[in-house]
């Protein structure tokens, strides 16, 4: 019996990491910027790549993979606003307030 647990076990993990990574893969390859997104309408060239670079899209895709899986187990925040160089985090609560 134990056997077959480990490996139902193995196999829900695998599982998951595929499905994680073609979800990752899916995101990665639409057809936007993000980098050109958080700058705005009026911006040069030298700021996308810099904001490119902030966010890591700078990156092999495999790297941004690991990147994001170990912000997973690590417990990172939510990521940046669209906004600004914050956490959306803090201002979650404030859409669910009645």
């Amino acid at each position: 019996m134990l056997p077959f647990v480990l490996k139902r076990v193995g196999y829900m993990l695998l599982i998951l990491v595929l499905a994680s990574f073609a979800v990752y893969v899916i995101f990665a390859l639409l057809p936007f910027d993000p980098a050109a997104l958080t700058c705005g309408k009026n911006c040069t060239p030298d700021v996308i790549e810099a904001n490119r670079h902030r966010l890591g899209y700078d990156q092999p895709l495999l790297v941004q993979y690991w990147h994001f899986i170990q912000g997973i187990w690590a417990g990172r925040n939510y990521g940046e606003g669209a906004a600004g160089f914050t956490c959306p985090a803090p201002s979650m609560g404030y859409s669910f307030r009645t």
